[in-house]
Parts: C-alpha cells; structure tokens; sequence
C-alpha cells in the first residue's frame, strides 16, 4: 500500500466550486443537500463535460501512480472499474462520527466539514463540503469500494510511511499490519484491513503469484500459467502447511483467462 500525496487543490477545487454556488442558493435541501450535490457532479455540465470523470482521470487516479488505494489494482481510467471512495461517508451527520475521520491523521478540519454545515453557514472555500471534498475523495475499484459501504475505518492511505505500515506476506500473499507502537496504533474498532476484505483468498493468491514469479525472476505476462500458479502454492504450503478448500480454488481459478487477465492487473506486487 502506497501513501496518496493530496497535493492538486487548485485543479480539484475548480472543478468543484461552480457546483457549491448552487449547494449555497438550495440551503432548503436541509440534510439531503450533500446527495443532491454529488449526483449533480455526476452528471454532465453546461458544457456537455462530465467533471466526476475529469477528477479521476486528471486529477485523483494521477496521484494515486493509477491503482486503487486498497488493493492496489491497476485502474486505467474512469471505465476501467473505477469508483469514487468517500473517506468519511457520505451518509455521516453528526460533528462526532466525522471526528472519528480527523482524530486518526490524514484527514482535518481545515479541508473538510459536514455538508449541512457548509451550506447552514453559507460557507465558501474551505473547509469543504465532505460530500464533494476533494481531500475527502480517493479512487478504489468497485470490489472495494462495496466492501468498505458505510464501515468506519481509518484513511490508512493517506498516513506516512503506511508502505511500511502494511505489509505483505512473499510466500501466501497475507496483507498484515507490522505494528509499531510509535507510528499507527491498530484501533480495534477501525479494523480497517479486515474491513476491507483484503485478505480474500482471491487477492492472496494474485499476489502470492505475483511474488512467486518476481522471486523466480519469472514475468506473468509471458511465463507459464500454470508453473507459476503451482509454483505460488508450493511456497504458501511451505509456510502455511494446510489450506482452506476455498484458498486452493483461488489459486486454480486464476488458470482461467479471465480470471488471468485480472491477475495482470496487480503487477505492483511484481
């Protein structure tokens, strides 16, 4: 997992600024002002632009080196299984529950605030509606995007030196916290990775092939499917003597060309 630098205000905020004018003038919406607010981003501007497009192509999946901030997927662009993640959710309403967000790092309330307390005030610039912020927006892959939903975890993403916060096992593909006291405190009602689903089998047996491959100086690209596949099981038994039936299916899946071109999109492990 890498650190995401949120280092594009200007560009980000120009897209988003023209729809907080009209997030001001509909102060009525009361509560529901923030949905409203974020469907109109989603939709094309006066200029036939759709800007939720323009901020993951241009401007959010750039930073992130065009991965998803979880599992580290390749993503291309805006079709290829992107989504926007809110960081604190959109469906938060109270100043204790986005505190949750700013008491962890990464997150603070001089980039964010609650919706209805941004239009309330009549607000402009910062701190921005967390609905449309840009420092409260990431890209993830439908995968996790659904299975972080409304769950409250910790913006691991955005902390230093997370890369060596979360780490992962070279021989089964396991993600896992390497817990250091001083830096990331592991809060266990924010059990972020497990959260996540990020130790699925599926994605434990990618990256194990993944590491298998780099080890033996193998490219998945072009190297044998099923030595490389085999291989990764070989190694995982080494350290992990037996294995669920759902975890050996894992593995076997990816001999599947479908499944094997999704592989390919996790070539940050290789």
């Amino acid at each position: 997992m890498e650190k995401i630098i949120k280092c594009s205000d200007a560009a980000a905020n120009a897209i988003i600024d023209p729809y907080l004018s009209w997030a001001r003038s509909m102060w009525w919406y009361g509560e529901n002002c923030g949905r409203v607010l974020y469907e109109k981003l989603r939709l094309r501007d006066a200029t036939g632009y759709n800007n939720r497009h323009k901020l993951i192509d241009e401007i959010l999946l750039p930073e992130q080196d065009f991965h998803c901030c979880y599992c580290m997927r390749s993503i291309v662009d805006h079709t290829d299984d992107a989504s926007i993640e809110h960081i604190i959710p959109q469906h938060t309403s109270t100043q204790d529950q986005m505190d949750i967000y700013f008491s962890h790092g990464g997150l603070n309330n001089n980039n964010v605030c609650l919706t209805p307390n941004y239009v309330r005030r009549n607000s402009v610039g910062a701190p921005y509606p967390h609905h449309v912020a840009y420092h409260n927006f990431a890209v993830a892959c439908q995968k996790c995007n659904s299975s972080r939903g409304h769950n409250e975890i910790e913006p691991i993403f955005l902390y230093d030196k997370i890369e060596n916060e979360v780490i992962y096992n070279q021989k089964t593909g396991e993600v896992e916290w390497l817990f250091d006291p001083a830096y990331v405190s592991v809060t266990p009602t924010l059990p972020t990775l497990e959260k996540l689903d990020l130790n699925r089998p599926i994605l434990k047996a990618i990256r194990a092939v993944w590491f298998y491959a780099k080890s033996q100086g193998l490219d998945p690209y072009v190297a044998n499917r099923e030595d490389l596949i085999y291989g990764a099981i070989g190694e995982s038994l080494t350290v992990q003597p037996t294995m669920s039936d759902d975890e050996f299916n894992a593995f076997l899946s990816l001999n599947v060309e479908e499944m094997w071109k999704i592989l390919l999109k996790y070539q940050y492990f290789g």
